[in-house]
């Protein structure tokens, strides 16, 4: 079985706000002009972009400082 990554705190809060929205990591994705597996990659950790994040943050309303 494959070694799976938990979620970042981030991504976490990521996933609730989605859920929150009935959206989907894919719609959000379209949204911001991403591609679904760089949303999934800054959900678990694997690009940590501050201007990825940001741009995430701001759509779905998590407050800037919650990035750290």
């Amino acid at each position: 079985m494959a070694d799976l990554k938990k979620c970042t705190s981030f991504g976490v809060r990521v996933k609730i706000a989605l859920i929150e929205r009935n959206m989907s990591n894919k719609e959000l994705a379209k949204k911001l002009g991403y591609s679904n597996s760089t949303i999934s990659d800054v959900i678990f950790g694997r690009n940590c972009s501050s201007r990825t994040m940001e741009l995430i943050a701001k759509e779905l309303g998590i407050e800037v400082e919650e990035l750290v």
